[in-house]
């Protein structure tokens, strides 16, 4: 069994990471659990049967020698965690983003490749079902055209907070960039009201151009993704949980979540642990990794750079 260890425990490593692994009980060692407050690692321990739980990261690795790490700490401390833990070679998921700058996601890119350490960035967002499907499908029919327009929405309820675009909209350039490849440049146009409100179109090569729509306090929380090109067009919405294939104007496949599975099914949370779980079993690399995590960060200071313009000019 893969010894497994836990650094960070807030909610989201909780619901994401915690309640997975508990799920995979039976196939994984609970070893360890880490945070800088006690009472809430012994606290995470209990509540997932982890076995022990440290205050201290280098003591925690020197006493538990696991087999992989899952790192799930703020943003502000993603990338000075992961530096240091790079060097001990130890295979990671490392929770998005994977620092707070595309050059720190570089920094830890160039160690992880020179110490050969295998580092998964936690997008699980790609692992949900019907984006899952899509991912899928499109892979898995090349004979069909080069599609020619991607189509990406975002819209939530009051989510004022600054880092909107870093810490969840990067969850919608990751589908792009694992969709299209990376944009050729980015256009950005910020809309009139609150920060992070935008419309942003990329051109790729070929010709394809795709649309991203952001807006983060709107009356309905909707996310939907929808990849076209001559005679054809995949759909899928991760909110309601469906994917569409659609050909000649025949619907050719169709996929709908249950609405009794779980949080963690339904977000891809559970999904990512367990592919994570496999690539380590098997000794296989992770998808996505930090090459690909440079590349959702650059494409993701570019949205924001443009929205910190326009905030200041207002």
């Amino acid at each position: 069994m893969l010894k497994v260890a836990i650094i960070g425990t807030g909610d989201h490593s909780r619901i994401h990471h915690g309640t997975p692994c508990l799920r995979l009980g039976d196939r994984i060692d609970r070893a360890a659990v880490c945070s800088l407050d006690a009472a809430a690692a012994a606290a995470y321990a209990g509540e997932f049967g982890f076995k022990q739980s440290f205050t201290d990261i280098d003591h925690m690795i020197d006493t538990v020698r696991p087999d992989v790490m899952v790192v799930v700490t703020p943003v502000s401390a993603n990338f000075q965690v992961a530096k240091k833990l790079i060097p001990y070679r130890i295979p990671m998921m490392l929770e998005k983003p994977p620092g707070e700058t595309a050059a720190q996601a570089s920094e830890l890119l160039a160690l992880a490749e020179s110490s050969g350490t295998p580092v998964m960035v936690s997008f699980n967002r790609r692992f949900a079902p019907p984006l899952q499907r899509l991912c899928d499908w499109a892979a898995a029919n090349p004979g069909l055209p080069r599609p020619q327009l991607l189509r990406t929405a975002m819209f939530r309820i009051a989510r004022r907070e600054p880092e909107f675009v870093m810490a969840t909209a990067i969850h919608a350039l990751d589908m792009i960039i694992t969709l299209m490849g990376e944009p050729e440049c980015v256009e950005v146009r910020p809309l009139p009201g609150m920060r992070n409100t935008l419309v942003a179109t990329m051109p790729f090569s070929g010709g394809a151009t795709g649309i991203f729509a952001l807006h983060p306090d709107t009356g309905t929380v909707r996310e939907e993704y929808e990849l076209s090109g001559t005679g054809y067009q995949l759909r899928a919405d991760f909110i309601k949980g469906f994917f569409e294939a659609w050909i000649d104007g025949r619907q050719v496949d169709s996929f709908q979540l249950n609405p009794e599975s779980s949080e963690t099914e339904m977000n891809g949370a559970f999904a990512e642990t367990e592919y994570f779980v496999d690539c380590a079993e098997r000794g296989l690399f992770f998808v996505p990794g930090l090459r690909h995590g440079v590349a959702v960060m650059r494409l993701a200071e570019a949205l924001q750079k443009a929205v910190n313009a326009v905030q200041e000019r207002m």
